[in-house]
């Protein structure tokens, strides 16, 4: 049986040696079977050492392989690294930053200035303003409006005729006339675009996004919108002094008392604000949009309410219902952004 050990040829690569193996056991085997069964089993441990021996030198091929390509591909990354920021050092350019000095003072404006053309010939008044001029702080310097010589806003949009007749005159009249320190000046204005928004007929109704309470706006037939809040409480209703002040619903009168308390004070500045009584059936259901329509409903009464969509307090224990379907609310204007520009500045009273 070691006979065939002998003559163990000497392999190129692991294939050959796994084809020598084979033949070794098919010999074996032959010879096994002429000797007897018990020699079948001493037969059978030699061949698989010898497979054994051919599978660890396979892995120990493999092992040398993966190991050296690793290598390779480790050494490659450092290569173009190294040639990356060798060629970043050939061609990098400084480009150089360029100071523009400001004048801090009026000699300095006058040494810059003679530089460039005769100071004589410059008159003294421009002198003296080119001096002033020179002692600002420019970097400081904030725009601010100017009440003393109102600027007002010109439309921004050709669609916006200034001459416009009609049901919608008025409140493009009020449009035209804000300026940078006051919403409104003239009082005859105002009162026509107070009246306009207790009686324009409705065209469309949705939930305006936004905030803790449940505000609708209000779409009107001339195109115009405002928004309304509705009661929640009566007029006589004593908070709670235990609740904080965002703990409980917002007044729809506190609106109202608000733009008329900033125009005896003469400011000016609070959006046109105005009560009215809408019926929820014909005015406020019929024309909702869909999210809005969902959330009508009928109280166990018979009075008809709608939920609304909002952050807090928009619940069915929370609905706001008419007596029997008339709400009473506030109405305040919804000014267009395109055809008035502003700044968004965030309320020191928010949460």
């Amino acid at each position: 049986l070691l006979l065939p050990a002998l003559w163990w040829p000497k392999v190129e690569n692991c294939e050959q040696r796994n084809s020598v193996a084979f033949e070794t056991y098919l010999s074996l085997s032959y010879l096994a079977c002429l000797h007897g069964k018990r020699h079948l089993s001493s037969t059978t441990t030699v061949v698989t050492n010898l497979r054994l021996g051919s599978t660890h030198a396979s892995m120990r091929f493999r092992i040398r392989y993966f190991t050296l390509l690793l290598v390779n591909i480790v050494g490659l990354f450092i290569l173009i690294y190294l040639v990356n920021r060798k060629c970043i050092r050939l061609f990098k350019v400084d480009i150089p930053q360029v100071l523009l000095p400001r004048p801090q003072s009026g000699n300095d404006l006058n040494n810059s200035l003679k530089r460039k053309f005769s100071w004589d010939t410059v008159s003294i008044e421009v002198q003296e303003q080119l001096r002033l001029l020179s002692a600002i702080d420019w970097h400081r310097v904030k725009p601010t409006a100017d009440c003393n010589h109102r600027f007002g806003y010109p439309p921004t949009s050709d669609e916006i005729n200034l001459m416009e007749t009609g049901p919608g005159a008025a409140w493009q009249r009020f449009l035209s006339s804000i300026n940078s320190c006051e919403v409104y000046k003239s009082e005859e204005i105002l009162q026509d675009v107070l009246q306009l928004m207790s009686k324009e007929p409705v065209l469309e109704t949705a939930i305006m996004k936004g905030g803790t309470q449940v505000k609708l706006l209000i779409t009107f037939k001339n195109g115009r919108q405002a928004v309304f809040k509705p009661m929640r409480f009566d007029r006589n209703h004593e908070a709670d002094p235990n609740h904080f002040y965002f703990s409980d619903f917002e007044r729809h009168n506190a609106e109202i008392a608000a733009f008329h308390l900033d125009k005896i004070l003469g400011y000016n500045r609070a959006i046109p604000t105005v009560g009215r009584v809408f019926n929820m059936t014909s005015e406020l259901k019929e024309f909702a949009d869909q999210q809005l329509y969902s959330t009508f409903f009928i109280s166990p009464v018979g009075n008809v309410c709608f939920v609304g969509v909002c952050k807090y307090y928009c619940m069915t224990g929370m609905a706001i219902c008419g007596n029997p379907d008339m709400i009473e609310g506030s109405l305040q204007m919804f000014i267009d952004t395109p055809y008035t520009p502003f700044d968004r500045i965030i309320s020191p009273y928010r949460r």
